[in-house]
This record gives structure tokens, C-alpha cells and sequence, in this order.
């Protein structure tokens, strides 16, 4: 067995591991300065080193956490990856390359690879984790004196008791941006090679199933059928189904990978679209697109497939046809009537876009109306409450009855014209005297194919036009994830992290600060000049509709401004990036647009900080909380910080959500931390409490009131 100090890297080397790795792993990536190398050692040992170095690298480290019981489970998943040892020097790193069904293949430094088992590497991994149990359990083995395979196991089963619910950190799995190209990431996992696999099985089959006709064709126009032909033609029907197997394999695979990344993708785009742009759309819009998103995958996968393969049919068919009895113009009569099919296909998908624009905007007012059933069953009249509703449903069932009855015509008519159009092109052939048996059994086989090949056509084009028709409504969330953050300056965030406190260093500097919606003609924000210092307690006042809530998001970087400068220690937000920013600045938005999520009370506290928690950030979380007059609503749950509230778990008053969306802020371990009109729903004695949490907890404090 290796040593663990010959096949481990020093954190410091992380940078040239994640690229070693990538290369290895065919994951593209960014060039870096070795200055951007050189910062990421002054910066502390952990998630942050090795999250900005992928950053740096145009890469995506995902820290993943696991229980004692889930470690083996965890390791066989990571790959491209990296694995903490502890190491009584430092922390090293194992760069896993990929993970077989027996062991983990490791890059080492010295730019080779191994194989190590995974009972030494999970038995490395747990070892802190096992501590004190882990001695106690092996002094009880050693006394009942049980064999040595009967030992292990029974260790095994006692630790999994005993300290089952321990996690583990240090494991990161490796992955290219989701912002990079989509088509590079599918080629990336394989997807050109199942394409090539899926087409050639495909063209094989349709081969098979072309000359199993021929066989069959031929001996049944010359009216004697041999052994020899019949079994030759078994041969060729079982070959078929075996290549169409294979066929079907490779595009489920195919297809799986496709909706993998696409999933992904989509996520990152809904992270990263404007929130301008969500409330400008409606949550109604957003919840059909949500939809959307799945009729994409379904029928895009199905109708790309489809038609790839009905293509191959038609092509084979079409050379079948021009060498039997119609000759090519056979073949060019084949090629009219897929036109025709296409052109119906065009026309249909105009009436589906007219369809799909009339139910977006039936689930948008849906959404909304369910939102505000409130308000309507107070101020509107019954009689009032549904008109527009029959309107638009009326609306809805016309277009729904024109797309109904086009897509159906479309279904039939392959089958049904196509096989009296097709025989009528061997009809001179028979007219003028030709008796060439093989050649009209050739024009059979191939009218037999071109019919299948059309029916599949008709079916893959209308998924086709489907999923095109659904991607314009999913395209924006796509596209969005093109918006992701540029990477942050390793040497930026480094001297950010380690900036003393200082109070007559500016920590938020604004010049200038000049911020206009999109959707409004005249700026919200003007030339606003602003310094914050370290330890600053500044209470921002103004009228409502005066701009303090835009100056909050902009300075809390929720939004960019239109021009002037915005510097946090020094360096803007495109040199720390939007995740360094955030990690420095946090606030508590207004209620009307902050949110408690149907999760655990632990959740929604620590969803800024780390997830899943260590325990000491449960114990800060607990401690805030009663400091914050939480502890009666603390002790009245049965599971504590574990009871899940929201919508559809504990009901928390307006003055208790409140309270945990400034807890949640103050968890944050941000330098500054902006306050949104987050007391208005309090007592006075409450407030002054929670004013006192907050200037403890808080490095730098900004409170927004009104006058």
C-alpha cells in the first residue's frame, strides 16, 4: 500500500492539481496567472481555497458532505474529485481521477496513477470521525473474542449504530461551469459517442429490416420459398431486433445525459436570472416554464431521436425505391411527400406557439387570482369573480380544437396516402408489360419501408415542433446562465479576508452611485457618494418610494448599478466576484420580498452560512435566537431547530419570521449587514432587544426606516 504523504498534495498546490485534474478528466478550463496561484496560499485552509481556485479555472468544485453510514456510498460518486486526509503537518488533498467498482484511481504529484482500495481510504476518512466509540467498540470485540471476518463485520454494524449520524467534510466533486457551452459539457460526458453508437445500431438494423424484406419479398414473388432463404431470413429478423435493442439502450443513455445537463443547466439560469426579470414576467409565467422545461427534455429528446432515425429509414428507402421497378422518379415522389409532411409540421407549429402563448397567460392569471383569492372574495362582487376566466377558456378550448385537429390529420395521413401514392409509382412499370419479379419485390420493400419511415417522421416532427414551441419559454432561464459572475481575484479575496479592522479604513466606498430600472424612464438613484467605515451604526431614513431599498440592494450587490464606482476594501464587484461579495455583505430584505422556506427551522437560519451545519453553527444559530426573544418558540416546538415551519409545517407569526430573517443575516458572518425595515413588525421592548442582538452580532450596521 502508498504512502499517504507520496500519493497526497499539499492544499497549497491546489490550483495545479484541479487543472492536472480537468486535463485528465476533459474538462476545458481557464488560463490563470501564477500571481492568481500565488494569492490562493495566503488564504485559509478549506472550501474557500479550493471553490476560488476552480472559480479561477473556469471549474465548479461542489463540496459534498456525508454521514458515517453514507461514506462508501459518497466515495464511489466523486470522480473528477478531491478527498481531504488529515495529515499531522497540514491538510493534504487526494485527487481522485475516477472511482471503479473496487478502488479509487489516484493522480499523485509525481504525475502518476494508483489504485487505492476503498477499505484503507474509508477507513482513513473515518478514522476522526470514530474517536473514543471507535476504541470502546474495539475493546468489547476483543473481549468476546469473535474471527477475524466476523470482527470486522460486527465493527462495522456497531459504528454504524453508534455514530451512524456523523458527518464528514472534505469531498469535492469536479464538474466544467455550467455557464460554459452546453454542447462542449455533453460532448464532455460522452454524448457524441452515444450519438455514433445510436446511429450506426440504428443504420444497422434498418439495413436488416431492408434486406429481411428483400428476402422475403423475392421468394414470395417467384412463389417458392427455401430453407435456405427462410433461415437466412430468421437470421436477419433476430439480427434487427438485437441491433434495435442496442439502439434503444444508447439513446435511453443518451437521453439521460441530456436531460442531466439540461437540468442543470436550467437550475444555474434560474439562480442567475434578474429579479427584475421574475417579477417583470409574474410567478405564473415562471411556473409554466417550470413545465415547459419538461416538455422539452421529453419531447426534444424524443423528437430529435425520431427524426433522426426516420431519417435514415427514408433515406434507405428512397435508394431502395430508386433501384426497383419506379426508378428514381419513385424515389423523387418519396421526397415530394416528406416535404409535404414537413410543410404541415411548420403550419401546425404556428397554431401550437398561438396555443402555448394563451395557456402561459391562463396560468400566470391563475396563479395570480389563487394569490389574491382573498382580496377578491372581499372587494369583488360573485357575479364578477369568473368572467374573464370563461373568456380565456373559451379562447383556450378554440385554439385547442384547431391544434387538435391539425395534428390529427397530420397522424393519419402518412399511413393512409402514402402506401396508394407509392403503389401508384409502379403503376407504368406494370402497364407497360415490365415482368421483372425482383425489381417490383425491391419497389414493395421499399414503398413498406418509406411508410414506417413516414409514420415515425409525422410522430417525430410534431415532438419536434413541440419542443421547439416550449423553448422559447424556457430559452430566457437558459440563456441566463450565461450571466453567472465572473471569477473572483484569488488576491482580491485574500486581502479582503485578511483586512484587520481598522475604523478609519473604508470598508463600502460608493462615488458617484447612479441606478435606473429598465422599465422606468427617470434614475432612482442619483450620484450618491457613500463611505462606510468598520464599526459604523448608521440608521437610513426617507420617505417611502425615496430610494433606500435600491441603495440597500445595490450596495448589498442584489443589483449593478447604471454607472459610478462601488468598491468593497478597495476592489469592485467584478473583481470579487458576486459570491465574495456577498460572503462580505449581507442584509435582511424587506418582508414582502424575504421568505420562509417549507424546510427546518435550521435551514432557514444557516442557508447563508453552510449546509449541512456543523455543530457549532447550530449552537450560534440557538444562541441568536434566544437572544432575539426566540426561546419560547424554541422550547414550544417538540423537534427544536429541527421543526420544519413555513407554509406547510409550524405557522410562524409575522413578528417571529421577521425575527428569523435578521437572524439569518446576522449568521452570515458578513462585515457589514443591512437592515430593511426589519422591526416594523415589532414591539418596542422586542425591538430594543433585537436592536441589541444586532449591533453585538454585526460588524458594521446600516438600518433602513422610514422618517
Amino acid at each position: 500500500m502508498h504512502r499517504w504523504l507520496d500519493i497526497a498534495w499539499a492544499e497549497e498546490r491546489v490550483e495545479e492539481v484541479l487543472t492536472l485534474l480537468a486535463r485528465e478528466a476533459g474538462i476545458p478550463t481557464r488560463t490563470s496567472t501564477g500571481r492568481e496561484g500565488a494569492a490562493l496560499t495566503r488564504l485559509p485552509a478549506g472550501a474557500d481555497r479550493i471553490g476560488l481556485a476552480a472559480d479561477t479555472l473556469g471549474l465548479e468544485a461542489e463540496s459534498v458532505s456525508c454521514t458515517y453510514s453514507e461514506v462508501l456510498g459518497t466515495l464511489r460518486r466523486i470522480g473528477p474529485g478531491l478527498i481531504r486526509v488529515s495529515d499531522r503537518e497540514s491538510p493534504r488533498l487526494l485527487a481522485v481521477i475516477r472511482c471503479d467498482a473496487d478502488a479509487a484511481v489516484i493522480l499523485t504529484p509525481a504525475g502518476s496513477r494508483v489504485r487505492v482500495p476503498y477499505g484503507p481510504l474509508v477507513a482513513r476518512l473515518t478514522a476522526p470521525l470514530e474517536g473514543g466509540p471507535g476504541k470502546r467498540v474495539d475493546q468489547w470485540l476483543a473481549r468476546m473474542q469473535l474471527s477475524p471476518r466476523r470482527a470486522v463485520r460486527a465493527r462495522d454494524h456497531l459504528l454504524r449504530h453508534v455514530i451512524g449520524g456523523r458527518r464528514l467534510e472534505g469531498l469535492w466533486i469536479l464538474r466544467g461551469h455550467a455557464s460554459t457551452s452546453f454542447l462542449r459539457e455533453l460532448h464532455h460526458h460522452g454524448a457524441s459517442r452515444r450519438v455514433l453508437f445510436f446511429s450506426g445500431a440504428a443504420i444497422v438494423q434498418i439495413l436488416l429490416s431492408v434486406g429481411g424484406w428483400i428476402l422475403l419479398g423475392r421468394g414470395a414473388l417467384d412463389g417458392v420459398v427455401q430453407t435456405g432463404w427462410l433461415v437466412a431470413w430468421v437470421l436477419v429478423v433476430l439480427s434487427g431486433v438485437g441491433a434495435q435493442l442496442v439502439s434503444s439502450w444508447s439513446a435511453g443513455q443518451l437521453a439521460i445525459d441530456i436531460g442531466v445537463q439540461l437540468k442543470r443547466r436550467l437550475l444555474t439560469g434560474a439562480l442567475c436570472i434578474e429579479a427584475d426579470e421574475i417579477v417583470h414576467r409574474g410567478s405564473g409565467a415562471l411556473l409554466a416554464t417550470v413545465a415547459e422545461s419538461a416538455t422539452v427534455e421529453r419531447s426534444g429528446f424524443s423528437g430529435v431521436v425520431g427524426t433522426l432515425t426516420s431519417a435514415i429509414q427514408l433515406i434507405a428507402a428512397a435508394l431502395v425505391l430508386s433501384v426497383g421497378a419506379g426508378g428514381r422518379p419513385h424515389a423523387l415522389l418519396l421526397v415530394a411527400f416528406v416535404a409535404a409532411i414537413i410543410a404541415g409540421n411548420l403550419y401546425t407549429a404556428r397554431r401550437r406557439a398561438r396555443w402555448s402563448a394563451q395557456r402561459f397567460a391562463m396560468t400566470n392569471d391563475f396563479v395570480e387570482k389563487v394569490i389574491g383569492n382573498r382580496t377578491r372574495v372581499v372587494q369583488q362582487a360573485p357575479e364578477d369573480w369568473h368572467i374573464e376566466e370563461d373568456r380565456a377558456l373559451e379562447s383556450y378550448m378554440a385554439a385547442s380544437e384547431h391544434l387538435d385537429h391539425a395534428q390529427h390529420l397530420l397522424a393519419r395521413l402518412p399511413s393512409r396516402a402514402w402506401f396508394g401514392i407509392g403503389m401508384l409509382g409502379i403503376l407504368p412499370a406494370l402497364l407497360w408489360g415490365q415482368d421483372d419479379r425482383a425489381a417490383i419485390a425491391i419497389s414493395v420493400v421499399g414503398i413498406l419501408q418509406a411508410q414506417g419511415g413516414l409514420v415515425s417522421l409525422s410522430g417525430a416532427l410534431s415532438d419536434l415542433m413541440a419542443a421547439l414551441v416550449a423553448w422559447r419559454g424556457i430559452s430566457p432561464l437558459f440563456e441566463a446562465a450565461t450571466l453567472a459572475d465572473p471569477a473572483a481575484s484569488p488576491a482580491a479575496v485574500a486581502l479582503t479576508r485578511s483586512a484587520p479592522v481598522n475604523a478609519q479604513v473604508p470598508i463600502l466606498e460608493a462615488q458617484g452611485l447612479t441606478f435606473s430600472y429598465p422599465t422606468l424612464g427617470n434614475a432612482t438613484i442619483t450620484e450618491c457618494d457613500l463611505v462606510l467605515r468598520d464599526g459604523d451604526r448608521i440608521l437610513l431614513e426617507g420617505a417611502s418610494g425615496s430610494g433606500k431599498s435600491t441603495l440597500v440592494s445595490l450596495l448589498s450587490g442584489l443589483e449593478l448599478p447604471t454607472s459610478g464606482l462601488l468598491l468593497l476594501r478597495g476592489f469592485d464587484r467584478s473583481t470579487l466576484g458576486g459570491l465574495g461579495w456577498k460572503r462580505s455583505v449581507s442584509s435582511a430584505p424587506q418582508f414582502h420580498k424575504n421568505h420562509v422556506f417549507a424546510n427546518t427551522l435550521a435551514f432557514n437560519l444557516l442557508m447563508g452560512r453552510s449546509w449541512p451545519p456543523a455543530e457549532g453553527d447550530l449552537k450560534k444559530a440557538e444562541t441568536i435566537c434566544r437572544e432575539l426573544g426566540l426561546g419560547p418558540l424554541l422550547d414550544r416546538m417538540p423537534s427544536r431547530l429541527d421543526q420544519v415551519v413555513g407554509e406547510t409545517g409550524w405557522q410562524l407569526s409575522h413578528g417571529e419570521r421577521s425575527r428569523i430573517f435578521l437572524a439569518r443575516a446576522l449568521l452570515q458572518d458578513a462585515e457589514v449587514v443591512f437592515l430593511d425595515e426589519t422591526f416594523g413588525a415589532l414591539d418596542p421592548l422586542t425591538m430594543q432587544t433585537c436592536m441589541d442582538c444586532a449591533k453585538r452580532h454585526a460588524r458594521t450596521l446600516v438600518i433602513v426606516g422610514h422618517h
